[in-house]
């Protein structure tokens, strides 16, 4: 016989003597709940706190003598607790809501206009609440500019409008909190576009976007049909469209669209990481952030596949482990990252330019065991100037002696459509003299095959480093 599992333990805070009995009704229908107490208003409600210990306080933002908010603080930075707040459909209610947030509750539910109507918040008040019970209370009270500075990227001459890469961030429970602490960190030269959906009602999203706007180099508005995820921006899919993207000449162009739930949600995760994988393929990263349930996972197996970079939030940094969780055991993830790793610009791209698709395999499962390098290939020079143009790579290991385009002219075109550009030599010695001239038409050094990954990782950190390139490109 299994024993029995434990309760999750709820305080419920209202000044309502209705909504009290409703609220605590319906918690008490799911039979891992139990309500041990409740209370008016805040003062009470600390009392009860301080005496019971309860793992959950649902709690009320409008109440006499202790409101919400001041109630909150003193149960988050006190006694640890876990808190739901209720929360109105009003701009008011999403504002005190995002300051709730603030101030280290685990998220919040939208109350019914009529008490009527409260059945329908049912399910999502007894997840939400479960979930709060498995929170990691102490990353919801952070300091978000606590940081230190943000690394600004070099700007890459020649990258242009950044229309070839694209950058998506999926996150519910606790997803405020954490996209408050990550996006500060993001340069506006970040090359790429960045669209987020954060599980939250239409009149949330707006707010959500200008207060993480307020503390970003990066504008962040929520997204508008039509709107292009160029670099500097972030755009956040409004509470009630799910968000798709489509690639053009322009940009990263948005598409809203109000059809049915997806995983219960509407914006949904993976419909955004799908479209982001069929349209972006290899240039996409995908990035899931703590929250409940599985949304996301789908779509960053899409990602995955299609030759994209899957990061997960870490569990020591998730306010709730379950979204990032399910991607990991699924598989489908490259990277597991703690908030201040999951910046996108740490990631690289390499283009691999090489006859031979065995040593094409070789270079790319080498530096794909490299922290965070996605490789594309081309199997020679013409393909090469073409995937160049499409990829904009940070690297690029190129192949001497191939059919049709050799390397020196492939160093040529590339490095005279973009003088920034960092090629690494690989070829036998008995062609040094081919070597040696495609370092004079640009290329920054050279390794000898075969090649091994301690060669490959120095001669990548030395070209990426300001001055590029060993000895001054000498062989």
């Amino acid at each position: 016989m299994q024993p029995e599992r434990k309760k999750t333990r709820v305080l419920v805070v209202d000044d309502s003597a209705v909504m009290r009995k409703l609220i605590s009704g319906l918690l008490e229908k799911d039979r891992e709940i139990e309500v041990i107490a409740t209370a008016i208003d805040g003062c009470f409600a600390l009392t009860k706190v301080e005496r019971l210990k309860p793992d959950v306080v649902t709690l009320d933002v409008d109440m006499p003598r202790m409101d919400g908010m001041t109630a909150l603080e003193e149960m988050v930075s006190k006694y640890r607790t876990p808190v739901i707040m209720l929360s109105s459909l009003t701009t008011r209610g999403a504002a005190l809501t995002m300051q709730a947030l603030e101030k280290g509750a685990v998220d919040f539910v939208c109350k019914p206009e009529s008490a009527a109507r409260l059945a329908e918040m049912a399910e999502e008040l007894v997840s939400k609440v479960k979930a709060a019970a498995r929170a990691n209370i102490s990353v919801l009270s952070r300091d978000p500019l606590d940081l230190p500075p943000v690394m600004k990227k070099p700007a890459i001459v020649g990258w242009g409008s950044g229309a070839g890469k694209i950058v998506a961030i999926g996150a519910s429970s606790g997803g405020p909190n954490a996209l408050r602490y990550l996006l500060p960190r993001i340069p506006a030269d970040l090359d790429a576009g960045i669209v987020i959906v954060q599980h939250m009602p239409e009149s949330f999203t707006r707010m959500l976007a200008h207060w993480l706007s307020e503390i970003c180099e990066l504008e962040v508005k929520e997204a508008e049909p039509g709107d292009l995820a160029v670099p500097g921006k972030a755009f956040i899919a409004p509470g009630s469209s799910h968000m798709k993207v489509r690639k053009t000449a322009a940009g990263c162009q948005i598409l809203l669209e109000g059809s049915p739930l997806v995983n219960g949600h509407r914006p949904s995760v993976d419909v955004l990481f799908r479209s982001v994988a069929q349209e972006y393929g290899d240039c996409a990263t995908g990035i899931i952030m703590t929250g409940m349930g599985s949304d996301g996972t789908q779509g960053m197996e899409e990602i995955k596949a299609a030759g994209g970079w899957t990061i997960a939030q870490d569990q020591e940094t998730c306010a709730v482990y379950g979204m990032p969780r399910i991607a990991v055991e699924k598989g489908c993830v490259n990277q597991s990252a703690d908030e201040k790793s999951l910046t996108p610009q740490s990631a690289l791209t390499c283009l691999i330019v090489d006859d031979s698709a065995f040593m094409r395999f070789h270079l790319k499962r080498m530096v794909s065991s490299f922290e965070n390098v996605i490789a594309s290939e081309a199997a020679n020079g013409n393909e090469a100037i073409r995937e160049y143009a499409r990829v904009k790579p940070d690297f690029v290991l190129m192949d001497v002696v191939m059919p049709g385009l050799e390397g020196v002219e492939t160093v040529k075109r590339i490095c005279e459509a973009d003088a920034a550009a960092r090629v690494i030599m690989i070829s036998s010695l008995s062609y040094k003299e081919k070597v040696a001239d495609a370092i004079a038409a640009g290329a920054k050094c050279f390794i000898p095959k075969p090649v091994t990954a301690s060669e490959l990782r120095q001669a990548i950190a030395s070209v990426l480093s300001p001055g590029g390139g060993p000895n001054g490109g000498a062989i």
